[in-house]
């Protein structure tokens, strides 16, 4: 084997810096599409009166946004390719009363030759959400604040675009498999949604700020006003906040086995019971197998102990 070498230059270093060049804090003046339907009220005023002293997100944090733009510019080219019509690509809206000061970029409109076009929203999803989300109400019943805001951007476009009907492109980032769900403009919802943009104008024209919600570790855990705000919860001492969104999705996706592993478990227990001391059966598609298994070095009682196999048919 060669000598280990000192390398002439960090790679992963220099691209780590330039990317973290890119973050940047922008002021907001308005009730922005993409933030109206975010789960706390008091963070929405936040964006408008304290914009500049946010928490920015980390350098992890913008490779992952970096990757949700060029997921954009390749479902843009699926669809082109499919020979449908892009139009009004990124175009800015500003809902018509101006009282509630709600603007917005939309993603695309798109259009089949029929003069028909309609507003989408293209999202890049982990593989989890992307089998998750299949209807309207998949998104409403997310575990994820950031996914439970989608529904209000797009609602909100088909309000400025005066449209009923619009599309969710949805992407898996790991398979680059898309999925359609198009939706219904739910009136109601969105009415609410400019109830709550007259709310925020009027604290913000008083200088005010609206009660906080109850604490939500997936909400206030995570949010760049979390200093200003300071939720009640005992941290403890030395708690660190850690902005590592494929760390979390991580976590979740752990929490999300582990009830899974305790339902398996506890019909796996059942299922063995049921057939101990029973070999060779056959239950549609699965064949079951048993057999004593003797123990060495263990007392007379548990000197064996029924082994059960299962296996499906036809599976791989």
């Amino acid at each position: 084997m060669p000598e280990a070498q000192t390398p002439p230059f960090s790679v992963v270093g220099r691209v780590r810096d330039a990317m973290e060049r890119r973050i940047k804090v922008y002021p907001y003046h308005t009730n922005r599409a993409s933030e109206l339907g975010h789960d706390c009220e008091r963070y929405l005023v936040y964006k408008r009166t304290a914009w500049e002293k946010q928490t920015p997100h980390g350098v992890d944090s913008e490779f992952i946004f970096e990757a949700g733009r060029r997921i954009e510019d390749e479902a843009i080219a699926e669809l082109q390719a499919a020979g449908f019509q892009i139009l009004e690509q990124q175009r800015s809206f500003k809902y018509p009363d101006e009282n509630l000061n709600i603007t917005g970029h939309l993603d695309l409109k798109i259009a089949n030759g029929d003069g028909k076009a309609y507003p989408c929203e293209i999202k890049g999803l982990n593989q989890w959400d992307f089998a998750k989300l299949n209807s309207i109400e998949d998104f409403f019943a997310s575990t994820k604040p950031w996914v439970r805001k989608y529904p209000a951007q797009l609602y909100l476009y088909l309000l400025m675009s005066n449209s009923d009907l619009g599309l969710f492109y949805l992407k898996d980032k790991q398979s680059h498999r898309p999925k359609e769900i198009w939706v219904p403009l739910d009136y109601e919802y969105a009415e609410g949604l400019l109830q709550k943009a007259a709310r925020i104008n009027q604290y913000v024209a008083d200088n005010a700020l609206p009660e906080g919600i109850p604490f939500d570790d997936k909400v206030c855990g995570w949010c760049s006003f979390m200093h200003l705000c300071v939720p009640d919860r005992d941290l403890g001492d030395g708690a660190q906040l850690i902005d590592d969104p494929d760390f979390e999705e991580k976590l979740v996706r752990r929490a999300e086995l582990e009830a899974a592993k305790k339902e398996y478990d506890a019909l796996d227990k059942q299922i063995k019971s049921q057939v101990k001391e029973k070999d060779n059966l056959i239950v549609g598609d699965f064949v079951i197998a048993g057999q004593w298994v003797e123990r060495k070095a263990y007392s007379v009682e548990a000197a064996r102990y029924w082994k059960t196999s299962i296996t499906r048919m036809g599976a791989k």
